[in-house]
């Protein structure tokens, strides 16, 4: 009967019986999957949370003598960490070929260098095969290192031997048609992961398939020591295998060509997205039924990338997710029951009536909702985020207000409400935004500024706890306080303080005289 429903010290709940009787008894478990990750163990309390929902990722020390950890030595997006930017000056030959010319870009506006390697350059292999030995020897309890090029779309190399690797495919990325470069890339991975087999064979070299390189490699395959982290590019509101959409039914071809040409298949995805500004995200049955369909495909596993505060809006997602990684079998209506019933208590009706309106919305929004690189407020979340989706919602949650007696059911009611008042500030904000764009009215304007303020007075509110996300790398800082509102308090200075500006004082008397030859203003009789 114990729920570890959310992190301490809100989430858990433990039944208190008289007396407990235990016989001798042994139980084993096979997981349904054997990576299992969500990345939100950003704290100890998180940490233990994940541990207890049987989680074996990214659990940094937390992990020690709790079941293991697959951990990784080096992490992430990495190119860039293998060839560092200072190698530019001695050796530019690392360096991608553009236009005829290596190629170092500009740091951009979070001071990282985004560039991928020449990787057909043999002293670029050995570094890359020599850091990653160095690495796995430094860490031994750490069996998983990332070969991911880093993040960024068209800084592939174009010198000759490179682009002999390519097969001439092309695909459409963010509105423009590339090169697809997975086989150049993977075989480059399977150069790598050759030369570490050797001297590290329980080693694993990790990938993601994303951008350029999502596609599957068409001249060779990929060795059984990597690790292919498939990335859902978009239409997080449609189950993979539903066919609702154009993009889901391309990413489920995708991924059925990926199950016949990887061994250790995972699937990446986005638990939540910055570009998706702190909105509500109500995927928790799409969750459910993806696992199960990923399952039945044959995947090692699934990483869910999030951030670590975002439990009002998020708890339920992350609770189902682990639960289901573990055992895929549970039945996705009882664990619901379950967590309404026992974690919400007097509030259970409201709030199931609330989770079940917003994720019927969501799965039933007019179209997909999440395209890659456009996941953002201004183009997606009015296709479910109307105002009488919200006025409805906002029922539900102040009823659940109403029921809550006890202190820990109030603070979970709390905080969920937070995140959603978030969103109506921020969708009548968005809304007002529209409405000046369209007629270009002042009241518009400073409704939306004192919309997405409220909206920003929330988001920190929430951030105090752990409801939902403010600063920068998670939420509503970097879209509201670093940009919209700065923007629109511009335009607001440049467009309309004039009119509540004096200009001079006027006297209370005037007098007035007509002269051919002269300006009163200018000769100053009036003063």
């Amino acid at each position: 009967g114990i729920r570890w429903y959310q992190p301490e010290p809100w989430g858990t709940e433990i039944p208190r019986p008289s007396k407990v009787e235990l016989s001798a008894f042994e139980f084993s478990h096979e997981p349904s999957f054997w990576y299992r990750d969500i990345s939100v163990c950003l704290h100890p309390s998180i940490g233990e949370w994940a541990i207890r929902n049987r989680l074996n990722t990214n659990l940094r020390s937390f992990a020690v003598n709790r079941g293991g950890q697959h951990a990784h030595a080096i992490g992430g997006h990495a190119f860039s960490r293998y060839i560092s930017a200072d190698l530019f000056e001695e050796h530019p030959d690392y360096f991608p070929l553009k236009d005829g010319a290596r190629f170092l870009p500009r740091a951009d506006r979070f001071g990282k260098r985004r560039y991928q390697a020449c990787t057909t350059h043999p002293d670029v292999l050995e570094i890359f095969v020599n850091r990653i030995t160095e690495a796995l020897n430094r860490s031994p309890d750490k069996r998983l290192v990332s070969l991911s090029p880093d993040d960024v779309t068209g800084r592939w190399c174009s010198c000759p031997t490179c682009v002999a690797l390519d097969t001439g495919e092309m695909m459409m990325l963010h509105g423009r048609e590339m090169r697809v470069v997975s086989d150049r890339f993977f075989h480059f991975v399977n150069q790598v992961s050759d030369a570490i087999a050797k001297p590290h064979p329980d080693a694993w070299i990790t990938t993601f398939a994303y951008h350029q390189y999502r596609p599957i490699p068409r001249r060779r395959s990929v060795r059984d020591n990597v690790i292919v982290m498939l990335c859902q590019p978009g239409a997080y509101n449609h189950p993979i295998n539903s066919g609702a959409s154009e993009q889901i039914q391309d990413f489920n071809r995708n991924l059925v060509e990926w199950t016949g040409e990887c061994k250790n298949l995972i699937l990446y995805r986005y638990m939540f997205k910055t570009m998706w500004e702190s909105l509500p995200y109500p995927r928790h049955r799409i969750l459910a039924e993806d696992l199960k369909y990923a399952h039945s495909l044959g995947l090692a596993g699934e990483h869910g990338q999030s951030q670590g505060k975002n439990w009002g809006m998020l708890g339920l997602n992350w609770y189902l997710h682990a639960r289901l990684l573990w055992d895929v079998n549970l039945d996705i209506d009882a664990l619901l029951d379950d967590y309404y019933r026992g974690y919400f208590r007097e509030a259970e009706i409201p709030m199931r009536s609330y989770f079940e309106l917003m994720a019927d919305a969501f799965r039933n929004a007019d179209g997909p909702i999440g395209e890659f690189r456009a996941i953002t407020p201004k183009t997606y979340a009015d296709r479910f985020l109307t105002p009488e989706l919200l006025s409805t919602a906002r029922e539900h949650l102040n009823q659940a207000g109403q029921v809550a007696q006890s202190e820990r059911v109030k603070r979970r009611v709390k905080m969920v409400e937070i995140p959603f008042r978030y969103a109506e500030h921020y969708m009548a904000g968005l809304w007002a935004q529209r409405r000046f764009a369209d007629a270009d009215r002042e009241n518009d304007l400073r409704t939306a500024v004192a919309e997405y303020d409220a909206a920003v007075e929330a988001a920190k509110e929430g951030e105090t706890l752990w409801a939902m996300a403010y600063n920068f790398r998670e939420g509503a800082k970097r879209w509201l306080t670093e940009r919209e509102i700065p923007k629109l308090r511009r335009e607001l200075g440049s467009r309309f303080s004039w009119q509540h500006r004096t200009v001079v004082d006027l006297p209370r008397t005037w007098r007035f005289r007509f002269e051919d030859d002269a300006t009163a203003e200018e000769d100053g009789w009036w003063r």
